[in-house]
């Protein structure tokens, strides 16, 4: 589904899903937008399916649910699923909990040792 972290991601969600449902819902206590999607129609034909009635192998995901936070859309939750004959069934439900955004940092808890061979930069 995609390597690397979190902004990876969603960058690999974004250009392989069509986004079409957005429901207001609450997660953990704090109000959240739920984004639903589906494999764009090109990706869908890749894993030998159909975006509108999908029937891929057991292990790939038919859609993924969305869980962004309102107040700063942080993606709190992502939930990919697989359709059965009644409702949805979860394969991976990944959630993200006591998340703290530009929160400080102090030097004992950050320690960057650059490589030996490595000269500063100016930016």
């Amino acid at each position: 589904l995609a390597l690397g972290r979190l902004p990876a991601l969603l960058t690999s969600l974004q250009r392989s899903m069509t986004f079409d449902a957005v429901k207001e819902d609450t997660l953990d206590e704090q109000p959240v937008w739920i984004l639903s999607g589906r494999w764009n129609t090109q990706l869908a034909t890749e894993l030998g399916g159909d975006a509108t009635k999908p029937n891929y192998p057991d292990h790939i995901p038919d859609g993924v649910r969305v869980s962004l936070v309102k107040d700063s859309l942080f993606p709190a939750r992502l939930l990919y699923v697989k359709r059965r004959e009644v409702g949805l069934r979860p394969l991976l439900d990944l959630r993200f909990r006591n998340v703290v955004v530009d929160g400080p940092v102090t030097d004992d808890e950050f320690r960057f040792t650059p490589p030996e061979a490595s000269e500063p930069q100016d930016v």
